[in-house]
């Protein structure tokens, strides 16, 4: 299979790169001054973890001869930073934070040769083929961090409610159940539906169906098996949420609910579930500041379904440039870099969730919040595979849009979720006629 569409540049990013202002950058070279190893050049964004990640290599560079100089940019300009420095000839050796464009131009090296089998073994499930910094089987980049999907619950409100705390509903009708055994509670509601937040089909409701589904992806249902938009498989959950909202177990005002209100509510003891990504723990906790006995678990699915995975969206893209000057020694720090000895004292900090498979809950629960665990990724997490839509010229109604109607009114929903599969597969195949996309990257 080949992966990722092979496309120049976007304009408007180089002409966004050519505005930031660069510090030159001696790649691997040898500091004449210390008479020592070489000096391998490592660029992050901003964070948290930076002093972890430098102090780690200080310890790492006096026993290996050679020296990791950590460099941080701002966050919202390390894409183009990067990008510019790379086209001119000044990157540094290794980078995190990576678009397609960079793999697409031949700057990042193939890591097929360079990574240890351990580190290979460990974020193995994190690099399936058809991931974006995977081209034709061969990882250019490596994820470092994970934000895993589950499903957020109130254990006060499921004691509350006569529902076992620690059996959270694990399907469809389970969830139905305890929503009726919430609604008996005064002023709380069985689940969070915000709406009107722009990631609510693609972080709330795509996670569900993909637990039973493990060749689809976000906004519509793309199989990679089957080369088509299976839109039929909203069928159920919708059904699910059409019940939420007029037997009124969803939390009051779903079509004009944000999320951030949403999860408000949720920590003000108001909400029995919803659907979490792990960036809400410190939402919950810390600036929400929850007093709430709170856990997460596995999305639930449709009944009579067998679920297959979780879904967990990677980042932390690091790469090694093709270019660098001395390989070895980079290909060295790179490996130490997304090691397990330095993610499990990030993990253990609290400061990013591992992608690596191989440090467990039980590794990293110490000391962190309650929930920190349970948003761990494991081998059953994976990726969303690439979408089509994202190179279709798609006019008229948008899954979102429907998927938003069909919940909140009383339109027959296997014919509407048909006729717009209908129509999506129409642009996509136009697509693939004109040339504007290339099926190879989103079929297996």
């Amino acid at each position: 299979m080949t992966t990722l569409n092979r496309r120049t540049f976007l304009t408007t990013t180089l002409a966004a790169a050519g505005a930031v202002s660069l510090a030159a950058c001696n790649s691997s070279s040898a500091d004449p001054n210390e008479g020592g190893g070489a000096t391998v050049a490592f660029w992050v964004p901003n964070g948290p973890r930076n002093g972890v990640i430098e102090d780690h290599f200080a310890g790492w560079a006096s026993d290996d001869g050679a020296s990791v100089e950590v460099t941080a940019h701002p966050s919202d300009q390390m894409q183009d930073t990067v990008t510019l420095a790379l086209r001119s000839g000044d990157g540094p050796d290794m980078w995190e934070g990576a678009n397609p464009a960079i793999f697409n131009g031949g700057f990042a090296a193939p890591l097929d040769e360079v990574l240890s089998e351990e580190n290979k073994a460990a974020y193995a499930a994190k690099m399936p083929s058809n991931e974006r910094f995977m081209i034709d089987g061969v990882p250019y980049g490596v994820p470092t961090t994970a934000n895993a999907i589950r499903m957020a619950y109130n254990k006060d409100v499921f004691e509350a409610a006569g529902l076992d705390p620690e059996a959270p509903p694990a399907t469809f009708s389970e969830v139905r159940a305890a929503c009726e055994a919430i609604a008996q509670l005064e002023g709380v509601y069985g689940f969070g539906l915000p709406m009107k937040w722009g990631g609510f089909n693609q972080w709330m409701m795509d996670p569900m169906i993909a637990r039973t589904h493990p060749n689809v992806s976000q906004n519509g249902q793309w199989d990679h098996s089957t080369g088509r938009f299976e839109m039929l498989n909203y069928g159920p959950l919708v059904e699910l949420m059409r019940e939420m909202v007029t037997q009124e177990w969803a939390y009051p005002g779903a079509s004009t609910l944000e999320n951030d209100p949403m999860r408000q509510a949720f920590a003000n003891g108001e909400i029995g579930m919803f659907i979490s990504a792990s960036w809400d723990l410190s939402v919950i906790n810390d600036q929400f500041a929850t007093d709430q006995n709170w856990a997460v678990a596995a999305a639930p699915y449709n009944d009579g379904e067998t679920p297959v995975r979780q879904i967990s969206n990677v980042a932390g893209v690091t790469c090694l440039n093709a270019a660098t000057e001395d390989m070895e020694t980079a290909a060295a720090a790179f490996n130490e870099y997304i090691g397990r000895d330095l993610w499990l004292t990030i993990g253990q900090q609290g400061l990013a969730f591992p992608a690596r498979t191989d440090i467990t809950a039980d590794e990293v629960a110490e000391g962190q919040a309650p929930q920190f665990a349970g948003y761990l990724t494991t081998e059953e997490d994976t990726a969303w595979a690439p979408s089509p839509h994202q190179d279709m010229e798609l006019r008229g109604e948008l899954i979102g849009d429907l998927l938003r109607r069909l919940i909140l009114g009383t339109d027959n929903i296997e014919t509407e979720l048909q006729n717009l599969a209908d129509q999506y597969q129409e642009t996509y195949d136009q697509g693939v006629e004109d040339g504007t996309i290339n099926p190879d990257t989103y079929t297996t």
